[in-house]
């Protein structure tokens, strides 16, 4: 074999070998920084989840507990309207407004915005019920239902208020709970 010939097929043999050899460095290399980039994805993935799962699950125990408290509250000032003076109302509105109140804390960083909203607005109702029970329930006004009368139109409108806030935020959370569950 003429030694032209025989330097080029080991020339050839030779880059073909090379070839084949960084061909397979690189492609190894690459399969293993895929590797690591898969299971750093996969890491936090896991971790996502694990954060969904403890959201949802704090979410969902918070949604039927300030439901609670905030249909109570509702409740207390439809009642209370029926009384003659301001003095014969519960006064576990207050201490429900007050719990409300901190569990908003809570709920701030948990409830998606527009729930959020609809039940920081309805507390800022009960607050505002709460003002007008704080005055109307002092001694100087404690029996006086005239003042109580003057302020009724206004407690009136407030509950109103409150029981499409409470209606709004109710069909929200179902709303919400439902999309969750689907998922």
């Amino acid at each position: 074999m003429p030694e032209i010939l025989q330097g080029v097929l080991i020339s050839l043999a030779s880059s073909t070998l090379i070839t084949g050899l960084a061909v397979f460095i690189v492609k190894n290399y690459f399969k293993q920084q895929l590797k690591i980039e898969f299971e750093k994805k996969q890491h936090l993935l896991e971790r996502t989840l694990k954060y969904d799962d403890l959201y949802t699950d704090e979410a969902m125990g918070l949604y039927p507990e300030v439901m609670e408290i905030a249909n109570r509250i509702k409740n207390l000032v439809s009642e209370g309207l029926s009384k003659r003076i301001m003095a014969e109302w519960s006064v576990r509105i207050q201490s429900l407004t007050a719990i409300l109140n901190e569990k908003l804390y809570k709920c701030r960083i948990i409830f998606p915005s527009d729930i959020f909203e609809e039940i920081h607005e309805f507390k800022h109702l009960a607050q505002d019920i709460l003002l007008v029970y704080d005055i109307l329930t002092r001694e100087e006004f404690m029996l006086n239902d005239e003042a109580y009368t003057a302020k009724k139109p206004f407690l009136e409108k407030t509950y109103h208020q409150m029981e499409k806030r409470f209606s709004q935020f109710e069909k929200l959370v179902r709303n919400h709970i439902k999309r969750i569950r689907d998922c």
